[in-house]
């Protein structure tokens, strides 16, 4: 055995204050084994000696019976002939040995014997000193550059605990290892006098359910597990085991859950609607298969938004994780804890510091310095370690060894005591929304996702149809005051598609319900024609027809009447034909329109007409070979001949060109010369074929145009049609899209793609999207926008429509693409509308999603002809969510999600055509938050701007639901 009497390891630097620590993980890996494993109560006996480093660039030159240790990093650091040099029989050299386990069998080698008779579990005490005593001094001398560690006591302890090692005194040995420890941490804090809290985040997904997870929560008792509903129910399903051990150590304190949701759900897009029921769903889950539910919200996948602070606090959380753990941008503070407000100012208690990889050995070679770092700047600082279960790297079970011994590197939390016990600290921080970019776009592309923009067209409208099969319900029930099968049924199918709808966009389903269609048309028919029965009609015998609509969205919308001479002129040139009257059809309620008066309103429209037309001219006089052009009461609308685009929206009764549309690919950057500038060169041309004006209805003119896309060679990349229409019951042009692309875009799909391009003349206009069912103003070039943006001009507002088509890029400052085809997208059909100063661009996509509905022609009249069954006297504020509270058969109230819209505070009047024996402002989990002045049939809330909050209506029964129906019958829409 050569004897040893020293023990060196050469460190690729100078000093300390200047040794790189951002390295890879093979490099970190033999570090700090190098560095550790010369910390075994053997080689401390041996020695009589601590450890010590030495500069690979200049190392020792006859080091005299040393055992040296040599990093892989380290030997291209050396001078080229020191190893030859080195005397075979003074020195023993370690080299390549990978890792801690290969250090020591490579010692074993070269020194049989020494390394034995310490029990495992004492070694690994030594191996946790050394590395305390690492990350101490690099966190002192990197950020301090020098050390306030009394070395003297500090070896003493050592060299006593290894003696008694060696001699299996083993409380002997802990006693002077925790001496050798509190030193270190009198060495720490004379710097830094704070606490450093530890928080380990353990992940899961579907395959790590198993035995992994239940080793990981039997040992150890500081776990905060981040999981889902979804992932707790395949947990019950497929492994039981592991959900007994959960509920165990759960009951025993021994772990915190984290989360909240029911799927790792896109949420930075979702809307308010969609947000509810997920985290609705998710605590349903939680309290069903738990018990209990998550007191912090966490989430493994971007979700970040500006509407989570409201959400959270609706629901109750105490804490809320202000990261993400994949691909996305979020802003990033100094502090570990912030106190979090959104877009209603509503605030939440959340961390701000990025996770850590527990898995990787690179994090924890730069350990002291992070947590120097940090404790130099933070107020509570926290450093959290994610990792999957028992997939984590050596170094953190080192870490958590030296946690048991002493605070020197910090102490291991849960995170609920971490936050209790910061209760008062934490600055607090407004993010606007644009900071927040998540990167679902290029994840889906990245995926293979055969719909990774179409998937949100169907969401928007499988959404807008289950609250309509759930507004049908609730009507049937205000006007009987009974809850029968039908009305069951309604509601048991609107939960089938919202499900359906959740699981395709989080893809855990590969498809849609290709039923769906049918199943909802015949559902809606049979529903109707049974609520027809159910409207109040006239007592008085009237010989009078007209026609009745029905209005299942939360905004007023239009209904028209046909008159009765527009039949016989739908052979005529659309300029021709009598435009059909309209009626204003209220939110929640109906509308019936005489066909006579229909009729009268059509020709004093024939008249005003003409006049208008003598005054100021009108396009319609022009033969549609000189142009092409469509009207509604706002604007004019006029299609380019040559490329069968937009060619200008024109606001009556004059007015210059507002907008230009045209649809294009981007072909991307690389095909441009290096001198070209233009960034329209990017971009496909489109050309037109045929113009035509087509009758999609007498209610609907529109002209229609086809074509092809060509690339700057000229060679065609796509076919199109495109139809622009001007439905009289809408108040903005219609634009229905299709394309047959024979050029597949590039594999980004924000340099690559298919759009639908819009320009305005305003250079100074202000661009606003859609957060969930606010609006907000954007500064970004790409941004998602679910359903609508609209641009502010100085006189003028346009407003794009465009539900269920999210992602948007900015060209300069006044061009608009809305992403239509990105790689791997199936989808060949749009639809898209364009108005011109449309105040609340909400009402206008919802509807564009869900107009109201024709119950019937040729009926005998209502009375009231006009009444709404639930209504708000604001039209900022909208019902974003509504739902039955059924007892007994009978409708016995209503819940209410109610979301200001437009970022304007103040008072809101929710009245119902039925009494109210009692009205509530309600959390998330449906406990009472406080009592709402009641007045007859209406309720009365204060409503922030932006902000969500849920009521709950209660209504009289007996007399006060007679007093409710006559009421009824009295209000007018």
């Amino acid at each position: 055995m050569p004897n040893i009497e020293q023990t060196i390891i050469l460190l690729p630097c100078y000093s300390l204050e200047d040794f790189q620590l951002s390295r890879n993980d093979d490099e970190s890996e033999e570090i700090l084994a190098g560095w550790c494993g010369l910390f075994h109560p053997g080689l401390l006996h041996r020695t009589q000696m601590l450890p010590r480093w030495e500069r690979a660039y200049d190392p020792p030159l006859a080091p005299d019976q040393a055992l040296i240790v040599i990093p892989e990093c380290s030997e291209k650091n050396l001078p080229s002939t020191w190893l030859a040099d080195l005397p075979a029989d003074q020195v023993t050299v370690i080299r390549r040995f990978k890792n801690l386990p290969g250090l020591w069998r490579a010692i074993e080698q070269a020194a049989p014997g020494l390394l034995e008779g310490v029990p495992k579990d004492i070694v690994e005490d030594f191996v946790a000193l050394g590395f305390a005593y690492l990350q101490v001094e690099l966190m002192t001398r990197q950020l301090r550059y020098m050390s306030n560690l009394d070395e003297i006591r500090f070896r003493e302890s050592v060299l006593k605990a290894a003696a008694a090692a060696l001699v299996g005194k083993a409380d002997e040995a802990r006693q002077q290892l925790q001496r050798g420890f509190d030193l270190l941490t009198e060495s720490r804090e004379y710097f830094y006098p704070v606490q450093a809290y530890l928080i380990d985040l353990t992940l899961t997904a579907e395959t790590t359910l198993g035995a992994g997870l239940r080793r990981e929560l039997e040992s150890f008792d500081r776990v905060n597990l981040l999981t889902t509903g979804h992932l707790l129910k395949s947990m019950a399903e497929r492994e039981p085991e592991s959900l007994a051990v959960l509920k165990s150590v759960l009951a025993e304190g021994h772990v915190v859950t984290l989360g909240g949701e029911e799927d790792e759900s896109l949420s930075a897009i979702l809307p308010q609607p969609a947000l509810l029921r997920s985290f609705r769903q998710g605590l349903n889950t939680w309290n069903e298969i738990l018990g209990t539910r998550p007191p912090i919200y966490g989430k493994r996948r971007f979700g970040l938004t500006a509407l989570l602070p409201g959400i959270l606090s609706h629901f109750r959380f105490e804490g809320a994780f202000h990261f993400a753990l994949d691909d996305g941008k979020f802003p990033v503070g100094n502090q570990s804890k912030l106190r979090w407000e959104g877009i209603d100012e509503s605030d939440i208690d959340s961390v701000g510091r990025v996770p850590v990889d527990a898995s990787r050995p690179a994090t924890f070679l730069k350990l002291g310095e992070t947590i120097g770092r940090m404790l130099d700047l933070d107020h509570a600082a926290a450093l959290i370690f994610a990792h999957w279960p028992c997939q984590v790297s050596p170094w953190y079970s080192v870490l958590k060894r030296v946690a048991q011994y002493s605070p020197v590197l910090g102490r291991f939390t849960p995170i609920t005591e971490y936050f209790r016990n910061t209760q008062y600290v934490g600055a607090r921080v407004f993010h606007k929304a644009d900071e927040y970019r998540p990167a679902y776009l290029a994840q889906d592309v990245a995926a293979s996702s055969s719909w990774p923009i179409s998937k949100w067209t169907h969401y928007v409208r499988r959404c807008a149809e289950a609250d309509a099969l759930v507004a049908l319900a609730v009507i049937r029930g205000l006007i009987t005051g009974l809850w029968d099968e039908l009305s069951q049924k309604l509601c048991e199918v609107a939960e089938l598609a919202w499900r359906n709808a959740d699981a395709v966009i989080n893809e855990r389903e590969s498809t849609f319900d290709p039923q769906w269609p049918d199943r909802f048309d015949t559902l809606m028919r049979s529903a109707c024609d049974s609520l027809t029965s159910l409207l109040p009609r006239s007592p008085a015998a009237s010989t009078e027809t007209g026609v009745l609509w029905l209005n299942l969205s939360c905004v007023s919308a239009r209904g028209y009447v046909r008159p009765q001479t527009a039949e016989k002129r739908e052979n005529n040139s659309p300029d021709q034909q009598v435009k059909p009257a309209t009626c204003v059809v209220p939110s929640y309620g109906y509308a019936w329109a005489s066909s006579a008066a229909g009729s009268e309103v059509a020709r004093q429209s024939q008249r005003r007409e003409s006049w208008w037309s003598r005054l100021f001219g009108k396009a319609s006089e022009k033969a549609p070979e000189e142009e092409w052009a469509i009207e509604n009461e706002t604007a004019r609308l006029v299609v380019d001949k040559l490329t069968g685009g937009i060619q200008g929206i024109y606001p009556l009764p004059y007015g210059r060109n507002l907008l230009a549309q045209r649809l294009g690919m981007r072909l991307g950057a690389s095909i441009l010369d290096e001198d070209t500038q233009d960034p329209e060169a990017e971009y496909s041309r489109m050309i037109a074929e045929s113009i035509r004006h087509v009758t999609l209805s007498p209610e609907e003119p529109a002209i229609q145009s086809e074509g092809r896309l060509v690339d700057r060679q000229g060679e065609t990349i796509a076919r199109f049609s495109q139809i622009v229409s001007a439905p009289v019951h809408l108040p903005f042009f219609r634009i229905r899209i299709q394309l047959e692309p024979r050029r597949i875009p590039d594999s980004n799909p924000w340099a690559s793609y298919y759009a639908c391009r819009f320009a305005w003349n305003d250079e100074t206009a202000t661009l606003s999207r859609s957060l969930g069912w606010c609006r907000t103003e954007t500064e970004r070039e790409r941004f998602e926008s679910l359903y609508f943006n609209q641009v502010a001009g100085s006189h003028h507002t346009l407003t794009l429509l465009c539900p269920g088509l999210p992602y948007h890029r900015m060209v300069g400052p006044r061009k608009l693409d809305t992403l239509l085809i990105v790689r791997g997208e199936e989808a060949r059909d749009f639809t898209l509308g364009v108005g011109v100063d449309i105040r609340y661009p909400l009402h206008a996509a919802l509807q564009l999603l869900q107009p109201p509905i024709l119950l019937c022609q040729a009926t005998p009249p209502c009375s009231p002809q006009s009444a709404w069954f639930l209504t708000l006297d604001v039209r900022n504020v909208v019902v974003s969510s509504l739902q039955p509270v059924v007892e007994s058969h009978h409708l016995a109230g209503l819940r209410l999600a109610l979301t200001e819209t437009e970022g304007r505070a103040g008072p809101v009047t929710i009245q119902t055509c039925r009494s109210l024996s009692a009205a509530h402002r309600i959390d998330g989990s449906g406990e009472v938050i406080e009592p709402l002045a009641l007045d007859g049939d209406s309720a009365r809330i204060q409503i922030g701007r932006f902000q969500t909050v849920e009521i709950e209506l209660r209504f009289q029964t007996g007399r006060g639901e007679q007093a409710g129906s006559q009421n009824r019958d009295n209000v007018m829409g």
